[in-house]
């Protein structure tokens, strides 16, 4: 009777051993990950939609700079450990390149290179006929598109 005993309690400490780390990975998964040292300290966290069974931090880092030596401001978006989202390649504006405002002077100072928190990462992207593009808003309500794409851009977010 005993024996029966032990085997019971040995079930529930592993459900509630499983049920627990299931716990703490699902509230990691959610929490904002630490800024990786690779990107600058005004980067900020963007939440991606939460997938089944995918326990990693969602979302990404977007980061914008003022690339002194060539005076342009670059902005870049990565993973949750600030490497390259590789699987994004071939998209406009989805690798480091060069952002310009759709309006106002060009380059933004560091000093105003200040983004807008997003809720989601839906709020990043913008569609022009077939092509989807990265923008980014600034907490001034600058917004900054990829240069290569400004005049595409600048008819759809040009102030009026």
């Amino acid at each position: 009777m005993r024996r029966y005993w032990y085997i019971g309690i040995g079930i529930v400490l592993v459900i509630v051993a499983a049920l627990g780390a299931i716990v703490a990975r699902i509230q990691w998964a959610n929490s904002v990950p630490s800024r990786p040292k690779t990107l600058p300290a005004t980067a900020i966290w963007v939440p991606a939609p939460p997938a089944p069974l995918d326990f990693s931090p969602r979302g990404y880092w977007l980061a914008c700079w003022l690339d002194g030596a060539r005076n342009v401001d670059q902005c870049e978006l990565t993973d949750y450990k600030g490497k390259e989202v590789t699987y994004l390649k071939g998209y406009p504006g989805f690798e480091p390149t060069n952002y310009s405002p759709v309006s106002g002077p060009d380059p933004v100072p560091e000093a105003r290179l200040h983004l807008q928190t997003v809720s989601s990462t839906m709020e990043l992207w913008t569609k022009v006929d077939k092509n989807v593009f990265l923008i980014v808003h600034l907490q001034d309500g600058t917004v900054l598109v990829p240069t290569e794409d400004l005049a595409q851009l600048r008819q759809r977010y040009a102030p009026k």
